[in-house]
């Protein structure tokens, strides 16, 4: 998320008051037309009606008018956003994964490269392939041979620019089916670390 202070949007409190000043006046002038000419009393209800709905709709847009405010300039605890100059890198070489071989655990660091301080609120990780040995058995061996555990690794830091944190908690293990997963092995697993 980019904590950057936020420029204030919305009309300023002049435009909404000239906004309003305008049409009191457009609404005056109806009403003294209006009596100025007294033909009949349906002018004047017209002209006094017209008046009416102006002024509603003037104080209508005002109280409508779109506001922000800056952001505060410690921006802890907002709510994450897109991290894009943000990397996160698994910090450990995990080996080993066989069936009945315990979830292997997952560590990494995240490292805020942007020139803004950024809120990381977690670090998830997922499968996007698998790259079989070379030379490994003749088979298939894909994601779906592998299981990920608690995937979404909290962080819950502020970030300055070139500022770092470790995450953990997420594991890695092998899905044991009842098929031969003989071309798993040495098999690479490559694994996605998307910050949030």
């Amino acid at each position: 998320m980019n904590c950057d202070d936020l420029a204030a949007t919305g009309f300023g409190a002049g435009v909404v008051v000239l906004f309003a000043l305008i049409t009191v006046g457009a609404g005056f002038l109806l009403l003294f037309y209006a009596r100025a000419r007294r033909r009949s009393a349906r002018v004047s209800h017209a002209a006094i009606a017209l008046t009416l709905l102006i002024l509603c709709s003037g104080l209508a847009g005002v109280g409508g008018l779109p506001t922000a405010h800056a952001a505060p300039s410690d921006c802890a605890g907002s709510m994450p956003g897109p991290n894009e100059e943000v990397r996160a890198t698994q910090i450990v070489t995990i080996t080993g994964l066989a069936p009945g071989v315990a979830p292997a655990p997952i560590e990494g660091v995240v490292v805020n490269e942007s020139s803004s301080t950024r809120y990381i609120e977690a670090v998830t990780v997922s499968i996007i392939s698998v790259t079989k040995a070379v030379g490994a058995a003749a088979g298939t061996c894909d994601v779906t041979d592998y299981n990920l555990f608690d995937v979404a690794m909290p962080v819950d830091r502020v970030l300055r620019p070139a500022e770092a944190a470790e995450f953990s908690g997420a594991s890695i293990g092998f899905s044991n089916k009842s098929v031969n997963q003989d071309a798993c092995k040495k098999a690479l697993v490559n694994l996605r670390y998307d910050p949030s």
